[in-house]
């Protein structure tokens, strides 16, 4: 990666969690940029949060994050159904 800007392109939760650091976590969180520059070529950063449940205990991230503020985009032809 470059100096070229990315763009926030989509949001995806997964539980459990798809990446492991020793172990599975409850819940994970991915950021997905991909490069929006004049020289764009299809570069993607991927940002991942992982989450562990604990009974009783509050996460402020999780309770602050305003879902109804992301966009619902609606795909009519979803790449991974070709």
């Amino acid at each position: 990666m470059g100096k070229e800007p990315f763009e926030g392109k989509e949001i995806q939760f997964h539980t459990p969690s798809e990446h492991m650091i020793s172990h599975r976590f409850d819940m994970e969180i991915q950021a997905i940029y991909e490069s929006s520059g004049d020289k764009a070529g299809n570069e993607k950063a991927i940002i991942s949060f992982l989450f562990k449940v604990e009974p009783g205990r509050h996460n402020d991230f999780l309770e602050n994050l305003d879902l109804t503020r992301i966009p619902n985009i609606v795909m009519t032809n979803p790449p991974f159904l070709s």
